[in-house]
């Protein structure tokens, strides 16, 4: 009886594996991912893909991914879906963008530090190009709103 239900098991499986290399039982949506209709997995996506975010602009040109965490509360998912939702208005982009430019300015260290200007973009990425070969710059971009970040100098204590 065992090896009768480790035969059946070993059939079971290899039908599984290899049911979706068949053409007719892939449906017809095209789906190729074994026994899943999952729309990441049975649509193509889209080249170049989109996302939206907020960038800064250094004195020397340097552009410096400003954190969601200075424009948007929450986590990485709720953050992206609120700059979304954000962007769809020109006057509520604007505030994102001057809620970011007011916040970059209180850094006093790091890459935020050397920010002059702010954009809230929407910016378009090959996929493949940006995870394999590392490049990180947009195909192309559009900008929703500019600020420019005003920092307050405080004189030290030797000049006063």
């Amino acid at each position: 009886m065992e090896k009768a239900w480790a035969t059946f098991l070993t059939v079971v499986l290899c039908v599984a594996t290899l049911l979706p290399v068949h053409e007719e039982f892939r449906g017809v949506r095209g789906d190729s991912f074994p026994f899943s209709w999952y729309p990441m997995f049975s649509r193509p996506r889209p080249d170049p893909e989109w996302s939206n975010y907020v960038v800064g602009r250094t004195d020397k040109g340097e552009r410096v991914i400003i954190p969601s965490r200075h424009y948007v509360k929450g986590s990485m998912n709720q953050a992206r879906r609120q700059l979304d939702h954000l962007v769809r208005n020109p006057r509520t982009a604007k505030e994102t963008c001057e809620r970011a430019a007011r916040r970059v300015a209180r850094a006093r260290r790091g890459s935020l530090s050397r920010i002059e200007f702010v954009r809230v973009v929407r910016g378009y990425f090959h996929m493949e190009e940006y995870f394999s070969k590392g490049n990180k710059e947009p195909v192309r971009e559009i900008t929703y709103a500019h600020c420019r970040v005003v920092r307050d100098i405080k004189p030290s204590a030797e000049e006063e």
